[in-house]
C-alpha cells in the first residue's frame, strides 16, 4: 500500500466500522487495526478523530452527489426524477445501513461545531439542489422540502423495510406530487 491507498484504506475501514458501532465507540485503535495500518500512518493523514470523522463524511458526501447529479445529461435538463433515480440508486447500495450524516448529527450534536456544519450544510445543499432541479423544469420550488422528506423518509424506512420497498413507495408519493 502507498501513501494514498493507506488513506482510502483508513477513511474505508472508518466508515465501515462507524456505520456498525457508531462514531464514539470505535477508537483509533480499532481503525488502525482494523486497516493494518501504524498510528502514525493515520496520524500523517488525520489529525484528530474529528479530522478523520469530517473526511469520512466528505467521501461519502462526494459519492452521493456523483449519483445524484446525473452525468449522462446536460445540467440545464436534469429532473426531479433523475435526482431520485440517483438517490435510490443510493439505497440500493447502501440503503440498509441509513444515513451516515444523520447518525454523525445524533453523536456530534453540541459536541463539534465543524462536524455539525457540515452535515447541515450538506442537508441544505441538497434541498437548495432541488429548488433549482425544480425552477429548471418550471415547477413550483416549494415542492422541494416534500421531495427532500421523500429522500430522507426512504432512506429511513430503507433500514426497516428494505430498500426495494422503500423505493417503490417514493415512487408512488413523487408520482402524487407530481399530479
Amino acid at each position: 500500500m502507498m501513501g494514498s491507498s493507506k488513506r482510502e484504506a483508513i477513511l474505508n475501514t472508518a466508515e465501515t466500522l462507524f456505520y456498525q458501532y457508531g462514531f464514539h465507540s470505535i477508537g483509533l485503535k480499532k481503525i488502525i487495526t482494523e486497516a493494518d495500518v501504524a498510528i502514525m500512518t493515520l496520524y500523517n493523514h488525520f489529525s484528530s478523530k474529528e479530522e478523520l470523522v469530517l473526511e469520512v463524511l466528505k467521501k461519502r458526501e462526494l459519492y452521493y452527489w456523483n449519483l445524484v447529479r446525473p452525468q449522462h445529461r446536460d445540467p440545464d435538463n436534469w429532473d426531479i426524477e433523475d435526482v431520485m433515480e440517483g438517490h435510490f440508486m443510493w439505497l440500493i447500495e447502501k440503503g440498509d445501513i441509513g444515513c451516515i450524516f444523520l447518525r454523525a448529527l445524533e453523536e456530534y450534536r453540541g459536541r463539534s461545531e465543524a462536524i455539525e456544519k457540515l452535515i447541515m450544510d450538506h442537508k441544505q445543499a441538497f434541498t437548495a439542489y432541488l429548488r433549482e432541479v425544480l425552477a429548471q423544469n418550471n415547477r413550483s420550488p416549494e415542492l422541494c422540502l416534500h421531495i427532500h422528506t421523500i429522500a430522507e423518509g426512504s432512506t429511513s424506512m430503507a433500514e426497516i423495510i428494505g430498500p426495494e420497498k422503500a423505493i417503490k413507495v417514493a415512487r408512488e408519493l413523487l408520482k402524487s406530487i407530481k399530479k
